[in-house]
């Protein structure tokens, strides 16, 4: 009696990519391009359109095989407040902090290259009260 082998498969996953398939005459005859749409860098040229197909087919398989999909947080200053703690004590009272105050906390530099000129914030106050004498109507926003 024959030995029965019994073989379990693995499913594969497989990625879906949309690839742009361009046909257009030459003097030398038909030409096709490929472009896989979210790698632009992989691209595929020929005569026929089955050929550029498998060889861009065969290109993403290669990249799907050396390459890993990861996810990588990155601290935000927006959002729903108290999502990373977004809150300071003052007084023993917990008070949601303000977007500098946030901004701060992360280690963000305000105000760049005026962070040490005082003046600075007077001026672009000055700014807005002259952008603001133009506006549509000619009402002034209050200081």
């Amino acid at each position: 009696m024959p030995e029965t082998i019994k073989l379990e498969m693995t499913p594969i996953e497989t990625t879906d990519y949309r690839v742009q398939i361009v046909h257009y005459p030459t003097q030398a005859g038909e030409q096709w391009r490929a472009v896989a749409l979210s790698l632009p860098a992989v691209v595929a040229e020929g005569t026929s359109r089955e050929d550029v197909l498998a060889e861009i087919k065969s290109q993403l398989a290669d990249i799907d095989s050396m390459s890993e999909i990861v996810t990588i947080p990155v601290a935000s200053l927006s959002g729903a407040a108290n999502r990373n703690g977004d809150y300071s004590e003052q007084n023993g009272n917990r008070v949601e902090m303000s977007l500098l105050e946030r901004a701060r906390a992360n280690g963000w530099a305000d105000y760049g290259l005026f962070a040490d000129d005082p003046g600075a914030l007077e001026l672009f106050d000055e700014i807005e009260r002259e952008r603001d004498k133009h506006l549509v109507g000619g009402d002034e926003i209050p200081a």
